[in-house]
């Protein structure tokens, strides 16, 4: 797998980027949508990690997650209720970080609209997430509760108490973009389909 890793890394420097793009657009088109569930990383995101990246975008014009939501193997997800909370979250950070409110709220809803909202209603879940992160902050049980639901990948989030050592993964962006963007990664995805033996 080793050699597959470095010689799918030099054709891709190699190719044309219209040609990796053209590439990129038939795999989704045709064989993304049969391998969809295989294929996708499922991560959950937290309110501090949007509410970063949206200062971070409004600072430098830069943001790591519109980036990262741009990959087709990537699927983001938050607890319906973060929708409520982001709103209630926007004056009280835009002032405390000195930002003008409706700027801020505008890239806040750029993210959200990006993020795929589910209405958890998974009381086995809910009791998990209580039973490992409940005594530790209790706004995080809906993040868990969501993450053992779904089978995610990890939750993205900067709070270091939200990870449960073999139960519950906590990533950091470095970790997402090297998972999401080396050749290995893609290897792995052929190999699930098989293309390449």
């Amino acid at each position: 797998m080793d050699n597959f890793d470095k010689a799918f890394g030099e054709i891709t420097r190699l190719l044309n980027p219209q040609i990796l793009g053209y590439c990129k657009n038939y795999f989704e088109e045709n064989l993304f949508c049969l391998y969809e569930n295989e294929l996708k990383m499922n991560i959950i995101i937290d309110a501090q990690a949007i509410l970063s990246d949206a200062y971070s975008y409004l600072k430098n014009g830069k943001s790591f997650l519109l980036t990262l939501m741009q990959s087709p193997f990537l699927k983001v997800c938050a607890p319906l209720w973060l929708q409520d909370e982001l709103d209630k979250k926007i004056p009280e950070f835009s002032e405390k970080m000195k930002v003008d409110k409706n700027k801020f709220g505008e890239i806040v809803l750029l993210l959200k609209e990006k993020i795929n909202f589910v209405n958890l209603e998974n009381e086995t879940a809910y009791d998990l997430a209580k039973s490992k992160i409940g005594q530790k902050d209790e706004k995080d049980v809906p993040y868990v509760a969501l993450y053992f639901s779904i089978k995610s990948h990890g939750i993205l989030t900067k709070d270091k108490h939200m990870s449960v050592r073999n139960e519950l993964c906590r990533l950091n962006k470095a970790g997402i973009i090297k998972r999401l963007t080396t050749p290995g990664h893609y290897s792995k995805v052929a190999k699930r389909l098989q293309v390449f033996g």
